[in-house]
């Protein structure tokens, strides 16, 4: 059992989920590892290629099977690589409503940053349309890593990508004033 494995197991026994449920969870876990290469302590918050439920049956908080959420504009599964065993990379997400409309987005690493535009929420999905780069520029070596900031306190995030030549790269919203 891997370190990931272990603290989840700990932390499922500490939150008194079912017997039956810690197993499956972990059974399912163990499918999805091999998508947390670099950082598997970080599956709260960048693997997003699972969703997993909680509810209470027989008076016990239960994980329930999980759900595949995140689709694209067609409502097929959201894959952020297409590469397989090994060659789907490792992916850098930011969540943020970028474009303003109340919804949140994805940016996430490319040449500066994908634009991953949430265009609907139904039935327990989230769906994103491709919007393509935020600009034409490359600043990427092979990784970079987006963020937001608003330096100008105008309220609207600005991209900041830190890139692996060692600088920051920062790029306005168009929305910014």
């Amino acid at each position: 059992m891997t370190t990931w494995q272990s603290r989840m197991k700990a932390d499922l026994e500490a939150g008194g989920y079912a017997e039956g449920t810690r197993d499956n969870y972990m059974a399912a876990a163990r499918r999805f590892i091999t998508q947390m290469k670099r950082a598997p302590e970080a599956i709260g918050q960048k693997e997003i290629r699972a969703y997993f439920e909680r509810a209470r049956r027989d008076g016990k908080l239960v994980l329930l099977p999980p759900q595949r959420a995140f689709c694209d504009e067609k409502g097929a599964p959201l894959r952020l690589n297409a590469g397989l065993a090994g060659k789907s990379g490792r992916r850098k997400v930011c969540i943020v409503d970028w474009d303003g409309d109340g919804k949140l987005d994805i940016l996430l690493n490319a040449a500066n940053a994908k634009f991953l535009r949430q265009v609907d929420a139904r039935d327990g999905k989230w769906f994103f349309k491709d919007m393509g780069l935020l600009t034409q520029q490359n600043i990427e070596g092979h990784d970079v890593s987006p963020t937001v900031v608003d330096f100008n306190g105008d309220g609207i995030p600005d991209f900041l990508g830190g890139a692996e030549d060692g600088h920051f790269y920062y790029l306005k919203n168009p929305r910014t004033k």
